[in-house]
């Protein structure tokens, strides 16, 4: 496991849809503000307390739409 805090300032997307190598997971924790995690062909919406887990080899991105 490996732990990785991160900000996303407002109006900030991680750019281009990514993924990563076989056997990759992610699991997204919300602490605060508002998330947009775009997975496979899904959008999620992600308010503070939320979260997701996905395989990371699933095309993704992160957006945050919030003014925090």
């Amino acid at each position: 496991i490996d732990w990785v805090l991160s900000t996303l300032p407002s109006g900030a997307t991680t750019g281009e849809l990514s993924a990563h190598k076989r056997g990759t997971e992610e699991y997204i924790y919300v602490l605060q503000g508002t998330l947009e995690a775009d997975v496979g062909a899904a959008t999620h919406r992600l308010e503070a307390g939320d979260a997701i887990f996905f395989q990371a080899t699933a095309p993704h991105r992160f957006y945050n739409p919030g003014k925090g």
